[in-house]
């Protein structure tokens, strides 16, 4: 069984993002994921969208942390052009370029996932018989989409849904995050997300700097924002200092 974490990241500066407006959060988020999984829970794919057209808003230091990686069997590098398309395109990038995995786990590069991650998931795509799970999916919104930091897939679905991808979701006339997660729902394929289970992930909100819970707070924590530690004022899972990996 193959599985490979699919990690989408930026080397610009954030300067028209709300993460810009609090720079202790400019953090290498790669650094600090890579430094803190276990080395054989997946191969990684890391996709870069370079912000290299317009020099003046790369971050230089996360720049030069992610041109040194060294790519080996276990660890791609990819870098991509800037589009509009944010963590998306990164995540289709990094599926059409590596398709030959079973269970691909795509995150964004500011969310950590424990040694139980990939158990826990896997656990509920069978128990559950889905093809695909979110994070969370918010069904109280007046259109139903899902957080797009977290999302588990077997491979058998992503090789007909990644099909022309950016094109259909231009499609569906919706926002990024609503006409991906369309690609799913609207598909013949079965999912869900962790409301149900007996995990929780918790998320980064950036509008209030603070970390929040859909469901299940009081559940096991499969996944941890990079930017929990430094709020919280504790050492990250493999003992570093909760302001180490600030930029």
């Amino acid at each position: 069984m193959s599985k490979a974490l699919v990690i989408a990241t930026y080397n610009g500066n954030y300067k028209n993002s709300v993460r810009s407006k609090d720079s202790t959060f400019n953090m290498n988020h790669v650094k600090c994921l890579l430094e803190n999984i276990s080395d054989d829970l997946f191969d990684i794919i890391i996709i870069v969208v370079s912000q290299e057209i317009n020099e003046e808003y790369i971050n230089t230091k996360y720049d030069a942390y992610l041109k040194n990686l060294n790519n080996n069997d276990k660890l791609k590098v990819i870098t991509k052009p800037n589009d509009k398309y944010l963590s998306y395109s990164s995540y289709y990038e990094g599926f059409k370029r590596f398709s030959n995995y079973d269970y691909y786990f795509f995150i964004e590069d500011d969310y950590i996932p424990t040694n139980n991650y990939v158990t826990a998931s896997i656990d509920l795509l069978n128990t559950n018989s889905w093809d695909y799970i979110f994070g969370h999916i918010n069904l109280s919104h007046t259109v139903v989409h899902a957080c797009h930091c977290n999302c588990v897939a077997r491979k058998k679905i992503l090789s007909e849904l990644f099909i022309d991808l950016i094109n259909k979701m231009n499609e569906t006339g919706h926002a990024h995050q609503i006409a991906f997660y369309k690609q799913f729902e609207q598909s013949k394929f079965t999912g869900g997300d962790f409301s149900k289970s007996n995990y929780s992930l918790p998320f980064y909100q950036t509008a209030t700097q603070k970390t929040i819970f859909y469901t299940n707070s009081d559940k096991e924590r499969i996944v941890y924002p990079t930017q929990y530690f430094y709020i919280e004022k504790i050492c990250y899972p493999n003992g570093k200092e909760y302001n180490y990996y600030i930029l």
